[in-house]
């Protein structure tokens, strides 16, 4: 895992000027943000199936908000899980894992770029 190192956030800082490709395809390139926390679980002993779905989840919501991890807010959260309920008619608890996995990955990504804990206003509910 790279996060929190100099190398790393120097990295960060340059890629606003390469805003080429999207935000999620440059944080996974770049840092290896999905791979750190992909390696984070599996050491934890979750199962491969779990791992999976939930880096799907992760995947699909930083599809819809084309924006890095560090500009999600809640309201692309409301915003994904009803356009999920509405046209894709996914259960409540279907929903609810994908906003776990969010929030999992947020809380990841935050303690290992060495950014202080997000403001409670921006916190996903738990």
């Amino acid at each position: 895992m790279i996060g929190g190192t100099p190398d790393a956030l120097d990295r960060l800082a340059n890629l606003r000027h390469r805003r080429s490709a999207p935000p999620w395809c440059l944080i996974c390139k770049e840092i290896g943000q999905l791979d750190g926390w992909r390696n984070q679980q599996l050491a934890r002993r979750l199962a491969f199936s779990t791992v999976e779905g939930r880096e799907r989840a992760v995947r699909a919501f930083a599809a819809h908000a084309d924006a890095f991890p560090w500009e999600w807010a809640p309201g692309l959260v409301d915003e994904w899980m009803t356009d999920l309920r509405a046209v894709r008619r996914l259960r409540r608890s279907t929903l609810r894992g994908y906003q776990i996995a969010v929030r999992l990955f947020c809380g990841f990504t935050d303690q290992s770029l060495g950014y202080p804990a997000r403001p409670a206003s921006l916190q996903l509910a738990a």
